[in-house]
This record gives C-alpha cells, structure tokens and sequence, in this order.
C-alpha cells in the first residue's frame, strides 16, 4: 500500500507535467496554442491506448506486470521528452501517457476492489497523494528551471519513476493477490444491476470530468501569464492542484455528515462558480481563489465517481471499468485540446476556458437529471 502511494505521488506529477511545462516547451520551438495543445491531445491519446491495455493485461498478468509496465513507460517518456525534437516530445509524451492509462486504473481499481464499504475514503485518500505529486510539480519544475533547465528535473522524475517500476516487481504482488480474492466477491445487497442507461450516464461523467479537470489544470497557467501578475502564473497550476489536494483531503470526514450524491452537487457548484470567476478575473487575487476554488469543488467529484461505479458493476469493475477510463482518456485528449483550438481561433484563451467550464455545467445537469432519465430510459425499454 505505502508503495502505491508513493507511486502515485510521481504519477500526480507526470499526469500535470504538461500544465507548468507547456510555457517552457511553447517558448523552445516557438509554437502556437493550436501547436501546443497538442501535447495534451498526445498524452490522453497515449493514455486511452494504456487504458484500453490495462482490461487485457489485469485478467491475464495482474497488478504486478501493469504496475511494473506502466512506471517504465513514463519513466522513458519523461527522460526522452526535453531531449528530442518537436516531434520527438509529443513521440514522448505519448509513451508517458501508456504508462499513466496503465497506472492510474490499476492503481484506483485496486483501491475500489479492496476496501469494501469504505472505497470512496480509501480512494480519496490514495488520489490525495496523487493531488500531493500534482502540486509539487510546478514548484520543482521552477526551482529546476532557476537552477539549470527543466531537464534536470524531468531526469529526476524519470529516476523516480524507474525505481518505482523496480520495487513494484518485490512490493506490488501483496496487492495483486488482495486484489483478485475480493475480485471474486459478488455485489453485496438486493440491488439490481445497473442497466444501459446507467452505463451512458456515467461513461459521459468520466469523459467530462477528466477532461475538465486536465483543461483547467493544463491551461490555468499560460491563462495566468497573460493576465499578467508577475510570476504568479507559475505558481498557479500548484493552487489549483492545492484546492484538488484538499477536497480529497476533506472527503473521508465530509461522507460522515452526508451522502455522496449531496457532496458530488455541492463540489460541482463550488467548481462551476470558481471557473466562472477564472474566466473573469482581472486581478492576481481573484485569479488565486478562483483557481483554488475550482480545485476544491473538483476535488471529491473523481473518487465518488470511481466509488460509485466499483460498487455498482462490483465483480465487472475490472472490465467494465477499462471502458470508464478509456472515455476518461478521450475527455482529457479532447478538451485541453479544443481550448487550444478555440483560444488560436478567436485569439482569446478565455474564449477557449468555457470549454471546461460548460464541461462542468454538463456535469452538473447529468448528475441531476440521471435518477428521472434513468428511470425514462428503462420505462421506454419495457413498452
């Protein structure tokens, strides 16, 4: 377990890299925001493939060989990335981003398959130091960048990530085993399974919130540099990974005083608001609390939603949930990537901002019209 947790200490690093680097990576080779979109399009890309790998892998080699896997292919994309061309980066990027689709389900389905009725806690507290890696990196990539380059950071983190993959070969097996035992559980209670209806609706919530939350946590930055501030905006990705960090932080004593569903509406508000206000500011202060903001109310919306699907297709998570994750990784290609789109196309990365924000409006709606659609649905499915 302490292994896991370190791991996805670097994995919250290596999945918001782009975010701080971006800038660093636009100035190199002179690119525009169409251009540098694209890294976030490469690494979701790379992501889906690793995704789609991992419902093959699991069944067949387990949590050890997708652990082992995943850290090395990110440790080679990171240490390849600032010592390639144009087209050699996004080439590394890709390849960090097999590693992450590999990592990132193994790593929450593992979570959700074994800690019974306490899964959302138990993932919140395993995504907490994923946010903790997240945060860190804007503030190391800076220190590195004063000191010598980004270079010598992303070695760092590619030595890191290397010595993960190795200890997984010794450590992660203990997880496998839990992992396959609990597998085999059947869902616990008289509910019935979940229909088609229930599987569109929180398919489209995967894709909108990770897409969401990488367009948001990859832009917020070179959104802040043109704001102006002074150099605020290398800091800002760190509050919003901050205000991520704390949601998840707060959510194990949150789901003592209410229900899931009353959280997920709540942070959704907080963070529909908070985007709201980023788009708006004109100032460094609004800037800093719409982004924290933003970050908070994303903060618990991942782990309900990655608790709520293990309990509901419960022995089917494994499989079913490559499906979540891959729709996951088409969100976080697609919408950091239509910011760039849109921001190149009217000349205004406000303009391309909305994207995340209607992603979370959406969001919203779905999760509040899911009990009467559903029910719609399955009254249509009877006539």
């Amino acid at each position: 377990m302490l292994l896991l947790h370190a791991g996805f200490v670097f994995t919250g690093i290596a999945t918001v890299l782009l975010g701080p680097l971006l800038p660093f990576l636009a100035a190199r080779w002179s690119l525009s925001d169409s251009q540098a979109g694209l890294f976030f399009t490469a690494q979701f890309t790379g992501s889906l493939c690793g995704t789609a790998l991992t419902s093959l892998l699991l069944p067949r080699r387990g949590f050890r060989f997708v652990f082992r896997a995943g850290y090395a292919l990110m440790a080679c994309g990171i240490a390849l990335l600032w010592h390639s061309s144009w087209l050699g980066a996004l080439l590394s990027v890709i390849v960090c981003g097999v590693g992450l689709g590999l990592v990132i389900p193994a790593t929450n389905l593992w979570a959700g398959e074994t800690a019974g009725k306490s899964r959302a806690a138990t993932i919140a507290l395993l995504n907490l130091s994923w946010s903790a890696g997240a945060i860190a990196c804007a503030p190391l990539l800076v220190a590195s960048a004063q000191r010598g380059g980004p270079g010598i950071f992303l070695t760092g983190l590619a030595v890191s990530l290397s010595t993960v993959a190795l200890l997984a070969a010794f450590l992660a097996g203990e997880a496998a085993e839990s992992a396959s035992s609990v597998a085999e559980i059947p869902r616990q209670g008289h509910s019935p399974a979940p229909g088609p209806a229930s599987f569109i609706f929180l398919g489209l919530l995967f894709f909108l919130y990770v897409g969401s939350e990488n367009a948001l946590g990859g832009w917020v930055a070179s959104h802040a540099q043109r704001i102006g501030g002074g150099s605020l905006w290398l800091l800002t990705p760190s509050l919003f990974w901050g205000g991520l960090l704390l949601g998840r932080a707060l959510l194990p004593a949150a789901l003592r005083v209410a229900r899931d569903s009353e959280i997920l509406l709540a942070s959704l508000l907080l963070s529909a608001t908070g985007t709201l206000l980023l788009l708006t500011a004109q100032s460094g202060a609004m800037l800093v609390a719409a982004t924290a903001a933003s970050g908070l109310g994303l903060g618990t919306v991942y782990p309900l939603f990655i608790a709520h699907m293990t309990a509901a297709f419960a022995t089917k998570a494994r499989r079913v949930g490559a499906v979540f994750f891959s729709l996951s990784s088409c969100g976080g290609a697609l919408l950091p990537w239509m910011v760039g789109a849109i921001s190149a196309h009217r000349s205004s990365l406000r303009a391309g901002l909305i994207v995340p924000f209607a992603g979370i409006l959406l969001m919203l709606g779905i999760w509040m019209l899911r009990p009467y659609s559903t029910r719609a649905i399955s009254l249509l499915r009877m006539r």
